[in-house]
């Protein structure tokens, strides 16, 4: 059973580090966004980024 807890353990700390890193690569995306005058879903599209991504 503990290594079961373990691997629950490893898994959400690795889906926080993953949400962190999204998040950043979104406050990117809104910074280029911005600069460029554009919406974000336009600077997605031109790096090839779904929205499911």
């Amino acid at each position: 059973m503990a290594a079961a807890n373990k691997i629950v353990k490893d898994h959400i700390k690795l889906l926080h580090e993953y949400n962190e890193l999204k998040d950043v690569g979104q406050g990117l995306m809104g910074l280029i966004a911005d600069q460029r005058g554009l919406r974000i879903i336009e600077v997605q599209d031109e790096f090839g980024i779904d929205t499911n991504d």
